[in-house]
């Protein structure tokens, strides 16, 4: 597999400017998939090192392969994002000076038939990040109760025929066992109808709940801001309202101006200068030349914060 072919990343120039001068700082890439943001990045900069993060072997298998010429300025863990504060723990204890976290599925796992994350395709129920590791979709769509499965569609797929499509489930695996995307993707159009959308949000939350990305998101969130020195910048990209609001609302609480309350000395009695800036108030979203070349960004948004 060709290293374009891979995935092509997304705001990459944004990036380079967000990052391009750390000098001879540390970055971690929470989500490294194939490594493109990583590679652009440590050939800009000769003197930067970067620890590479994910839970997908296979991409870290890749990305192993495709950043091997920075074999000196490179360490790659196969971890959650969440679990970056034990990572920097041990690889940067004095803090790090850039976060990038890229959020979502790649291209490469999305048109994997073999990974069961799209609709389009027709292949084994998996859509696991990490293979072989927890719940598959399988298992979620097999075993799960009917109004589970719906209160997931509605909470991670804003789907408005949630309990619809929940019993439509339940009633076709009493026959038998749900196993490929194919046969979900009927179901969901016995249904909706001929409703791409829809089946886009039930794969959505299906996957959204088997890898718990929203409590990881959470996680890192509240964690990350943390490790970053002075100076440092966080950015993090994401590709729905679920992720985005989640993000705005955390960055929006470290960048607010804090009343200290009456509990102070006479005089004292003033806003507590807030640890981080937004870089910018508005998320940052792909350009018109990068669609055109990329229409798979088009739904991507990028917020960044600074400490200060």
């Amino acid at each position: 597999m060709e290293n374009e072919k891979y995935h092509i990343p997304v705001l990459l120039n944004e990036i380079l400017q967000l990052f391009g001068a750390v000098g001879e700082g540390t970055m971690i890439d929470g989500t490294l998939g194939g490594g493109g943001h990583t590679a652009a990045l440590l050939e800009k900069n000769k003197n930067l090192r970067v620890i590479g993060i994910d839970k997908d072997s296979d991409a870290l298998e890749f990305a192993s392969k495709r950043l091997s010429s920075f074999a000196n300025r490179i360490v790659l863990r196969q971890a959650g994002f969440d679990e970056m504060k034990n990572i920097a723990a041990e690889l940067a204890p004095e803090g790090v000076d850039g976060i990038l976290l890229d959020l979502g599925v790649s291209s490469s796992q999305i048109d994997n038939k073999a990974r069961g994350f799209s609709f389009s395709n027709d292949g084994p129920l998996d859509m696991r990040m990490s293979a072989n590791s927890g719940e598959s979709a399988y298992d979620f769509v097999n075993n799960r109760e009917s109004a589970d499965m719906a209160r997931v569609f509605r909470e991670y797929g804003e789907e408005n025929k949630a309990r619809k499509i929940a019993e439509a489930i339940s009633v076709k695996r009493a026959g038998k066992k749900i196993e490929t995307t194919r046969e979900l993707s009927e179901i969901i159009q016995s249904v909706c109808g001929w409703d791409i959308k829809a089946k886009a949000r039930i794969f959505q939350a299906i996957r959204i709940e088997i890898n718990r990305e929203m409590e990881s998101l959470d996680k890192v969130l509240e964690t990350a801001p943390s490790l970053l020195r002075s100076g440092g910048k966080i950015a993090v990209i994401s590709y729905h309202s679920l992720e985005d609001r989640r993000v705005k609302r955390a960055f929006r609480a470290l960048t607010e101006f804090v009343d200290r309350g009456t509990n102070v000395l006479p005089g004292e009695n003033l806003p507590t200068p807030p640890p981080f800036r937004l870089v910018t108030k508005k998320a940052i979203v792909p350009s018109e030349a990068e669609l055109a070349v990329n229409s798979r960004s088009r739904s991507a948004k990028m917020r960044v914060m600074e400490r200060v």
